[in-house]
């Protein structure tokens, strides 16, 4: 009886490992498939970049013809440009030609005023 009971156990823990063996190859197969079909979707994402970039330099061209962007561009030279002037030449407007020369504090004993001196 007891060679029985060894034997039952010895079955099983055939059947286990077999199965276990089973539940392996499994997990095997299922990753190298989940690995294929990553690998194909990065292709796919690949493609439609490569796809959007031509697309995207094809209306870049396109606008490009239009001359809308070179007009855009001097108009922004042209305010920047006026900008700079403006400063300039509320710089010269300014007592002495310009803000304080030195270390960049107002005349007097370098202390704010009000405070009893």
């Amino acid at each position: 009886e007891n060679s029985k009971y060894v034997l039952g156990q010895a079955q099983e823990t055939q059947r286990m490992a077999k199965r276990s063996a089973e539940l392996a190859w499994f997990t095997v197969i299922l990753a190298v498939v989940s690995g294929t079909i990553t690998m194909i979707g990065a292709g796919l994402d690949y493609l439609g970049v490569v796809r959007s970039m031509s697309g995207l330099n094809d209306e870049k061209e396109e606008l490009e013809a239009t001359g809308w962007p070179a007009w855009r561009r001097r108009q922004i030279e042209m305010a920047q440009e006026e900008m700079q002037r403006e400063q300039r030449e509320r710089r010269q407007q300014m007592p002495g030609g310009g803000p304080p020369s030195g270390n960049g504090q107002a005349p007097g004993n370098g202390q704010p005023p009000g405070n009893g001196q």
